[in-house]
């Protein structure tokens, strides 16, 4: 495939050749700072208040309870981690498609073969338009990417280019 489509995909994509003749996808960390610096003051924040109430004999933020106290810093935690390291990855190759999700080497990864792909669209419960991008393969329709309509056309024409695979529009 040309070099011309990772400017197909736009700025915010990062495409790579691989070893096996298809292409590794990513959504780009460009812009990511801001939202890895709010997650973490944050979590900080409530952590340091926390803390500062156990020992000082405060009530809790939110008048929470210890456990549940514990719980959101836990989760603020994994959000911040999440937001910091995660990663979403696609790699594509001839009746191919391999969609991976996680942090460094500790990631799910659900693999597609003989497949279809398909674009749907709908409005949400304020009327905005949405559209998302599915696998439809033997065991089912699968969930892929919710992005503009532009976007998801030249990220499914690049799938289907790379894969072989027919591209159903429901949009």
């Amino acid at each position: 495939m040309a070099e011309s489509t990772t400017a197909d995909l736009g700025p915010g994509w990062l495409v790579t050749r691989a070893l096996d003749g298809g292409l590794d996808l990513r959504v780009s960390q460009r812009g990511r700072n801001w939202v890895v610096a709010a997650t973490a003051v944050v979590t900080l924040g409530w952590i340091a208040r926390t803390l500062h109430a156990g020992a000082t004999g405060q009530p809790l933020p939110l008048g929470s309870s210890p456990p549940l106290a514990a719980g959101i810093a836990l989760l603020l935690t994994g959000v911040a981690l999440w937001c910091a390291f995660g990663s979403e990855t696609w790699h594509v190759a001839p009746n191919r498609l391999e969609h991976g999700v996680g942090i460094g080497h500790w990631r799910h990864v659900r693999r597609y073969h003989d497949a279809t792909l398909e674009i749907a669209g709908g409005t949400d419960q304020y009327g905005r338009p949405y559209f998302r991008l599915y696998v439809v393969s033997g065991d089912g329709r699968h969930f892929l990417l919710e992005r503009d309509l532009a976007e998801l056309n030249a990220l499914a024409s690049c799938i289907a280019i790379q894969t072989g695979w027919r591209r159903r529009d429901v949009a």
